[in-house]
């Protein structure tokens, strides 16, 4: 069965030059007056009793104080000491702020992505070469395969498996048979030879490689946010790849964070209030992704005893809290600390 993206009159979607795209990004942060630490290392986060000193708007908040180790900094030099009325968890799925305030990181699976790359498509009959044009897909017993072309002409191949089931497709022999697997994939790429990361040879000396693993894991925050703080993107909640919306969602939370949380903080409204609308953002939003996530595995139903679609079928919505000990969804199947 074929489903191509674009028969869902949805807009077309955008392959990504990801590298270029979060330099274009941080570029436009420093010229709208950010000051950037990069590369750096949160060492130490403490929140301070909120003062009396006069808030924008009236209101008083809390101040937190910052430990941050300067990578680009001269060798010996001491960690920085910075001061903040609110933090953003932006840090992906290591979720490094929340973790250091002690909050749980919470998995919904345990999936991972091996990733190969291969050399640039030979072009088919003087046209590009179809995964010039599109993203492709395909499922098999283990999992579900991922290709495209980079922007600089190669091409790159995912298998999303499960971490048990990686362990053993890691290997070269097992990763070119899960390949031939795919049939629509396979004959995709026929245009050429397998990529060496597929084939499991290396280009210059066709010594034995094999794919690099890569968490794909669906996973969550236990808290959406707390007293001065709110968490954001990959960091409050990492999808499933097969939802095609991590980057696109992040840059949605940067804006809903600014309009619904900083610009009324600024204003004078209590954190508390924006707090418990942040929570239930995250947790209509996890909602979202998991009913999707389970209507597009249950199209899946070729293999109902292979480990990895089984796990999917019997799948259940997880529970996110708006705040340190706020739940906004009742309970459900207990997720494992990550």
């Amino acid at each position: 069965r074929v489903d191509d993206f674009a028969r869902r009159r949805l807009p077309p979607g955008w392959q990504l030059d990801r590298p270029a795209f979060d330099a274009g990004l941080r570029q436009a942060a420093q010229d709208a007056g950010v000051a950037l630490i990069a590369p750096a290392r949160l060492l130490a986060a403490q929140l301070q009793h909120p003062g009396p000193a006069p808030h924008p708007g009236g209101a008083t908040a809390a101040r937190w104080w910052l430990q941050v180790e300067d990578a680009g900094a001269p060798p010996g030099g001491r960690p920085r000491a910075l001061h903040a009325r609110l933090l953003v968890e932006a840090s992906g799925r290591r979720a490094s702020l929340a973790r250091l305030l002690g909050h749980r990181r919470l998995r919904l699976d345990h999936q991972v992505a091996l990733v190969g790359q291969g050399p640039p498509a030979r072009p088919l009959q003087d046209k590009p070469h179809p995964l010039a044009q599109r993203s492709f897909i395909e499922a098999v017993p283990d999992g579900w395969w991922y290709a495209c072309q980079r922007p600089d002409g190669r091409r790159q191949l995912a298998l999303m498996t499960d971490q048990d089931l990686a362990r053993r497709l890691r290997h070269p022999a097992a990763w070119r048979t899960a390949l031939a697997q795919a049939p629509q994939l396979s004959a995709w790429l026929a245009d050429t030879r397998l990529p060496p990361s597929a084939t499991g040879c290396d280009d210059d000396d066709n010594t034995t490689a094999a794919p690099h693993p890569v968490a794909a894991h669906s996973g969550c925050l236990a808290s959406a946010c707390g007293p001065g703080w709110l968490a954001v993107g990959d960091a409050l909640m990492g999808l499933d790849p097969l939802s095609s919306s991590g980057v696109s969602g992040a840059l949605r939370d940067g804006l809903d964070a600014c309009h619904q949380v900083l610009l009324p903080w600024l204003a004078g409204a209590e954190p508390a209030g924006p707090g418990r609308a942040w929570g239930l953002r995250a947790q209509q939003a996890w909602q979202r992704f998991t009913t999707e996530r389970q209507a597009l595995h249950a199209q899946v139903h070729h293999w109902p005893d292979a480990p990895f679609w089984a796990r999917r079928h019997a799948g259940a919505m997880p529970a996110v809290q708006g705040g340190a000990s706020t739940p906004l969804t009742t309970p459900a199947l207990p997720l494992t600390p990550a």
